[in-house]
């Protein structure tokens, strides 16, 4: 290497020596042109370039610069040939050499700059990699629909594209090590397969429903009772609906397709049907408008209602709902009754004559603090009278309204005209232990044990909570329980439901920074608040902490509730949203519900104290994630309320999308 950087300091120096000679004594076409340098510099050149491997290890010199070299002496060759050169030709023609060959031993390969390459070739792999990656999950939701992610997976996902920004920052301390970058390519690498791997598919969404179709027929075995009376199932029924859910449950393997989750569905809904056919109902008429006095009627939403005449039996009395072309899709008929018995399970039949088949039929009740509930059914005849059954399994406690929706939805062409009769109801006790048992599972499986956000950070309380669930459930499956047994087993239950709910959670990892309303935040993703019909009022108010905040009284146009809407969006503005948070200060309310979407039944109640955090002076920080919700792709509008008469106070709306 010394005798190559001599020759090519040799070779420099005379360059320009040759060049300081021609500018002194220019040659003319009369003096003969000297060549030997030249000469001797094209062979110490292709010795140089012979002795030098092509390649990619140390001492080599990459194929472009050998092939740039080998140019060169081309260059220089061409010159010693040509008899028409002048000696300041031949002179820049060494120069040229000269400088290209210093060029060449730059790109020799020396360990230092091999690293450099691969560190340079590294970063550019990670850097592509890293907008690959940014790419799919910002094009993925957390929506359950397929091709969705779960929040934790896109968490995941979120936390491993978070390492390699980290480590590609420029104003990162240290430059990261070729080793940091080929670590960084493999875990993201892993990560994206992870992420692709846990996304929806047809065959989990299927499954879901079907496995929470199957926990919801097992409940409805649970709470079943047989007997003769009411409601009760027939004399040996709930052991052959064990079998058959057995029988289901079996079926159900890791090498199932979505084909059998089909054919398991059809055979769950077979059994459930079966099981409900040995109910024996006996039904208690609530109405048959022959009353006197006749029972107050309610228009609502553009309806018309009265007590008129049987359209088929003029010594009959009915109630006549009509609904003019004009009116809401919603319209319906109101009727405030008694309040059905507390923890009971309903059916209701309603007689109606109706002018066309297929219509929707909504039979809603409401009034209970837990909010309305209602079931749907369909005309199968015009014209003539039909019995319309509606099946509400357990009833919340304090309902106390009906309400009657002909031709829900339907689209009208000319204002129509149905008729209601002998409005009947069958009720029957279920057992004691059973909402509590329901309610504690959904209370356990909403917060089990781990390191998620949510989760229950200490086990003893998790596996405690779980042990009160195994005993009040060996109770209520005990027919030989006694009263005082179940009552103690209740109480005890609800000791253990106030204990775990007190018991340290994870804390949440969203970012709220989308603001609907707020009191000193910008509102980057406002709406329109809005009352959605129900009679409430809203104001601002001065609070001590928040100021302002949104007061929100109740209204009666649901029944007694308090609230408050936020309209003026658009369907898509949801879909990459990952939970919702809002300050709520109350002493009326202890559950708040939160509804995604007016047009749906995307409508969950929470206990403020499960999903709140105390921030003192009354106010409360409630945290959902909307992943329980579903698919909010159609999501324009939602709502936050309470059932009924009260206030609440509310700021700080917002909406994460991490």
């Amino acid at each position: 290497m010394k005798k190559k950087n001599f020759f090519i300091v040799f070779l420099v120096l005379f360059s320009l020596l040759i060049t300081s000679c021609d500018l002194l004594f220019p040659a003319d076409d009369g003096v003969t042109v000297d060549k030997s340098i030249l000469v001797a510099a094209i062979g110490n050149a292709n010795t140089l370039l012979e002795g030098t491997t092509v390649g990619s290890d140390v001492g080599n010199v990459p194929a472009d610069a050998a092939s740039a070299y080998d140019d060169a002496i081309t260059v220089a060759e061409g010159v010693n040939e040509d008899s028409g050169v002048t000696q300041t030709d031949v002179n820049a023609a060494v120069t040229t050499l000269a400088t290209a060959t210093v060029a060449f031993n730059d790109a020799i390969i020396t360990q230092q700059s091999l690293e450099d390459s691969e560190l340079a070739s590294a970063k550019a792999d990670l850097t592509a990699a890293l907008a690959t990656a940014d790419v799919l999950g910002g094009s993925v939701g957390t929506a359950f629909v397929v091709g969705g992610i779960s929040i934790a997976d896109s968490a995941n996902f979120s936390i491993a594209r978070g390492v390699v920004v980290a480590l590609l920052a420029d104003d990162r301390p240290t430059a990261p090590t070729l080793q940091e970058l080929n670590d960084a390519i493999v875990a993201l690498a892993t990560a994206t397969e992870v992420f692709e791997a846990a996304r929806y598919t047809q065959f989990d969404i299927d499954l879901f429903n079907f496995e929470a179709d199957l926990t919801l027929a097992q409940a409805l075995h649970d709470a079943a009772v047989e007997g003769t009376a009411s409601g009760e199932y027939g004399v040996g029924s709930k052991e052959t609906f064990q079998t058959a859910l057995d029988a289901v449950i079996v079926s159900k393997d890791a090498a199932i397709t979505i084909a059998d989750i089909d054919a398991a569905k059809v055979a769950l809904n077979t059994a459930i049907a079966d099981f409900k056919a040995t109910i024996s109902y006996v039904f208690t008429t609530i109405y048959n408008f022959d009353e006197d006095p006749a029972p107050e009627v309610v228009a609502d939403s553009g309806s018309i209602t009265s007590i008129d005449v049987d359209p088929l039996d003029n010594t009959n009395n009915v109630l006549k709902v009509i609904k003019p072309v004009d009116a809401a899709a919603w319209a319906l008929a109101i009727i405030d009754t008694r309040a059905f018995n507390v923890g009971s399970t309903a059916v209701f039949e309603l007689k109606l004559y109706s002018p066309a088949v297929g219509q929707k039929f909504t039979f809603k009740i409401e009034g209970a603090a837990a909010g309305y509930q209602e079931v749907v059914a369909y005309t199968t005849t015009s014209s003539e009278w039909e019995t319309l059954s509606f099946d509400f399994g357990t009833l919340n406690e304090g309902q106390n309204k009906l309400v009657l929706i002909p031709n829900h939805d339907g689209v009208m062409t000319e204002e129509e005209t149905y008729y209601i009769d002998d409005i009947t109801y069958s009720e029957t006790q279920v057992h004691k232990l059973f909402q509590p048992i329901a309610d504690a599972e959904v209370s356990l499986t909403s917060h089990p044990f781990g390191t998620e956000p949510g989760n229950t950070e200490v086990e003893s309380d998790y596996t405690a909570y779980a042990e009160a669930i195994t005993a009040a459930q060996a109770v209520m499956d005990n027919p030989a329980s006694t009263d005082a047994e179940i009552e103690a087993a209740v109480t005890t239950l609800a000791d253990a439901t106030t204990a775990f709910n007190a018991a340290s959670r994870i804390p949440n990892a969203f970012i709220f920074d989308q603001y609907v309303w707020a009191s000193t935040e910008t509102e980057n993703f406002a709406g329109t608040t809005d009352l959605w019909n129900s009679g409430s009022t809203h104001s601002d108010a001065t609070d001590q902490v928040y100021n302002p905040a949104l007061m929100v009284v109740s209204g009666t146009g649901w029944g007694d509730v308090a609230v408050a809407a936020f309209v003026g969006y658009t369907a898509g503005d949801f879909t990459d949203k990952t939970a919702i948070s809002f300050k709520m200060k109350t002493t009326d309310y202890s559950e708040v519900v939160v509804k995604m979407d007016l047009a749906t039944n995307a409508e969950l109640t929470f206990v403020i104290a499960d999903y709140g955090t105390d921030l003192g002076n009354g106010w409360t920080q409630v945290e959902i994630p909307l992943s329980v919700f579903g698919d909010m792709s159609a999501t324009n509008q939602f709502g936050i309320f309470c059932w009924g008469a009260g206030t609440f106070y509310l700021t700080d709306v917002a909406f994460s999308v991490n």
